[in-house]
This record gives C-alpha cells, sequence and structure tokens, in this order.
C-alpha cells in the first residue's frame, strides 16, 4: 500500500487500484469535472447531505477498467494509509459514517453499512478472525466480511487518536490522551497496559 498525499494506490494480482478524495463533486451536476462508471450514494434520506467523496479507480496496465464515486454524509473523511483494505477480490472502504465494500476489479458495489453515527475514520482487516474493526470516531466496531456487525463498543470520550490491531484486540487512543484495548472477540475493555 502506498499513500501519496490524498491517493492511496494499492497493487492488486493483475491491477492498480487507486483512492482520491474529491470534494468538489456535485451528485447533483451533470458538468463534473470528475468521470465516474459509477455513482454510489451510501445512504439517502430527508436529513442526508454528503460530506464525503472518494474517487476508486481500477487500473490494469495503466488503462483504467473500472471506476466509481462513493458518497457518504456523517462527517467528511479523507483518505488515508488506513482508509482502505483489499481482502481477496473485495475492497473495504471508510467514508463519511459509511463501511462499503466493492468487488475487485469491477468495483460493483456489494454492501456498505452505517460504522460509526458520525465519522469512520478508517477500516482493518483482522486476518487471525477474517473480520473487519472500524476505526469510528464514537465507536470502534467489528464487521463481518459480509457486512454484519458482531459488535461495537463506545467511550467516555472521542477516539480522535490512533488505532491499530494488536493481537488480541484493539488499541485506540481518545481525545483525552486516553488508551483503550478493546478484546478483538467481544469488544470488552481490557487493561491498556
Amino acid at each position: 500500500m502506498i499513500s501519496q498525499g490524498a491517493v492511496m494506490e494499492m497493487a492488486g494480482e493483475s491491477y492498480e487500484v487507486i483512492l482520491e478524495d474529491c470534494p468538489v463533486y456535485d451528485p447533483a451536476s451533470a458538468d463534473n469535472s470528475i468521470r465516474v462508471g459509477h455513482e454510489y450514494v451510501l445512504q439517502a434520506s430527508a436529513a442526508y447531505r454528503p460530506r464525503s467523496f472518494h474517487v476508486v479507480r481500477v487500473l490494469r496496465n495503466d488503462e483504467e477498467i473500472a471506476s466509481c464515486i462513493l458518497i457518504a454524509g456523517g462527517g467528511a473523511s479523507a483518505i488515508h494509509d488506513n482508509s482502505a483494505v483489499p481482502v481477496e477480490d473485495v475492497l473495504y472502504i471508510a467514508v463519511g459514517d459509511q463501511l462499503a465494500a466493492l468487488s475487485l476489479p469491477t468495483l460493483k458495489l456489494t454492501w456498505s453499512a452505517q460504522a460509526d453515527n458520525a465519522t469512520c475514520f478508517g477500516v482493518f482487516y483482522c486476518e487471525q478472525r477474517d473480520c473487519l474493526i472500524t476505526h469510528g470516531e464514537l465507536t470502534i466496531a467489528r464487521f463481518s466480511r459480509a457486512g454484519k456487525v458482531e459488535w461495537q463498543t463506545g467511550g467516555p470520550d472521542i477516539f480522535t487518536g490512533q488505532c491499530k490491531l494488536e493481537e488480541d484486540a484493539v488499541r485506540v487512543v481518545d481525545f483525552n490522551g486516553d488508551v483503550y484495548r478493546l478484546r478483538l472477540d467481544d469488544g470488552q475493555c481490557l487493561p491498556a497496559n
């Protein structure tokens, strides 16, 4: 995985995946400078206001074979090292308050789910348990690869600090600098040593 500013590139078996922020995209306009094959609005309601726009492109031999834009509400998110994770033939990506799954290399949206009530900062793959861990502003959550929430755990303050996977836990730091270790199996809090 290589991150260059607001662009993330991931080498697949025979293709490359590039992610980029696109804050100037307007879903209501036919005159966008960004052209994509698919537009996915990840939630829709009367109160919905899109704040995050992430473009995903798949290239094979430097030729684009698929593209899409993911549009989500919640807090605004940006592309960084933990914004997305490829697992086999699926790309899991955090955008706004959502976690989305895109088939590779076609970029067909297979599912999306609200990962946090505010912002989903990132997603991690836990190989030993074959699950996804989301780093949200208000909650840390474990998802199955099929999009089912297996547990969610919140804290007394927002989780704006570092989040990383350990052997048996998720280690996360909140706004006050307090460290939490959440057991991977059930989200219960462990001693933070």
